[in-house]
């Protein structure tokens, strides 16, 4: 399989008896062709792509045809997005596979409160350890200490 991407480009690799590559004569999910490469625009994941190719052959004084259906299986691998204080980690995840959090960050006079999917607000994550089905971007959110709540140190 191929890693699914929104733009997915395969190398037509159907060739007639002199070696010459035979266009293909129909392709799926609104595919295009340059030759030698048959590439899709996918607005959402789909879990094949394929093309048909038919060409008439003629062997002595009989012809046939030369046909069949290229499936290019697509693996489904989705974007994870942390987002920590205004910087972004991208990890790849296939589809079904768990997700696993990255180390708590630790930011001076913050308290770590959770993963949540949105920059405020939003659902906290109780777990990060989930299966991945989509792009998903999750965001850090800290609890900011006031002074009363700093850690008090008294020297005698």
């Amino acid at each position: 399989p191929v890693n699914y991407k929104a733009n997915v480009s395969i190398p037509n690799t159907v060739k007639n008896v002199t070696g010459a590559l035979i266009a293909p004569a129909t392709i799926s999910d609104g595919g295009s062709y340059t030759e030698p490469d048959i590439t899709w625009n996918l607005p959402s994941y789909t879990n094949e792509v394929s093309y048909t190719f038919s060409q008439p052959v003629t062997i002595g004084k009989g012809t046939t045809t030369f046909s069949g259906t290229v499936t290019q299986p697509l693996k489904a691998i989705f974007n994870v997005k942390f987002h920590v204080d205004g910087k972004e980690t991208t990890k790849e995840v296939e589809a079904g596979n768990l997700l696993t959090e990255p180390a708590k960050p630790v930011k001076e006079g913050h308290t770590f409160v959770g993963w949540f999917d949105a920059q405020t607000g939003g659902t906290k994550w109780i777990s990060v350890r989930i299966k991945c089905r989509q792009m998903t971007s999750i965001y850090m959110h800290n609890l900011v200490l006031t002074a009363t709540q700093q850690p008090l140190i008294m020297t005698v």
